[in-house]
């Protein structure tokens, strides 16, 4: 049995992984903002897929770049260089916007608690909610509650891989109820030339052991950063994390 997202959340996850930018077919780049200046979260990396490929075509015009001289791997180059693309808090926050109003829950702003609550944060929550989203935010405990049990993993969960950075479920995988693979995607600077959207598998050989110790699949030149990432992680700051607005579904 497969438990898959939602239909247009579904979707939303292959836009980012499919950019139609000119003749060409390309998995979004990672790119992030960190300083902040433009309040644009397309430039900060936080944007939707359809605003990363507006501004990507703008970006080529106006420097006079001819997209069909160059190779997917170019264009992606130059969309970084142009501050073009998708970070993993910004993927996941726009996957989770998605899921929470197709489910009729209200979107993110509705349903994550910002971890300062000054006046101005929450301003700033509620004005500019994707560019003050970070990867610790959504999964703190102040909005999430943690997942322990393999068969209890649901698409829409997130995996925290220390306090920078978060991956979503996309796919689970059961026999007789019993998790057999979970599918996850995120946005990473990790895999040098194939960093951005990604997805990978968790191969559950062990249920006895915990998520490090099952079989992860996104190899790339013989490393698998996710792995490491999440295993050199503190091990508060690790492991498969639930929306609280999702608890009961």
């Amino acid at each position: 049995m497969k438990q898959n997202l939602t239909n247009k959340t579904f979707f939303l996850v292959k836009r980012y992984f499919n950019l139609n930018i000119g003749p060409h077919v390309l998995r979004c780049p990672y790119f992030q903002n960190v300083r902040m200046i433009t309040k644009l979260p397309v430039f900060v990396g936080k944007g939707l897929p359809e605003e990363i490929e507006k501004e990507t075509l703008k970006l080529f015009k106006n420097n006079q770049k001819n997209l069909i001289k160059l190779d997917p791997q170019s264009v992606r180059q130059y969309m970084v260089m142009g501050g073009l693309g998708i970070d993993c808090s910004g993927f996941v926050a726009r996957i989770l916007d998605s899921l929470l109003n197709e489910r009729h829950l209200g979107g993110i702003v509705k349903n994550i608690k910002p971890e300062n609550t000054s006046l101005i944060s929450l301003l700033k929550h509620y004005i500019r909610t994707f560019t003050n989203l970070s990867a610790d935010t959504l999964t703190s405990y102040k909005n999430c509650v943690e997942i322990k049990e393999f068969d209890e993993v649901i698409p829409g969960d997130l995996i925290r891989a220390g306090y920078g950075h978060v991956a979503i479920i996309t796919k689970v995988d059961k026999v007789n109820r019993k998790t057999k693979c979970i599918t996850y995607c995120h946005s990473t600077y990790d895999y040098l030339d194939e960093s951005g959207v990604r997805q990978g598998n968790i191969l559950i050989i062990n249920p006895n052991k915990p998520l490090e110790k099952q079989r992860w699949d996104e190899h790339y030149l013989g490393r698998n950063w996710m792995l490491e990432d999440y295993f050199n992680a503190k091990s508060d700051e690790r492991g498969i994390r639930r929306l609280k607005v999702f608890q009961n579904i």
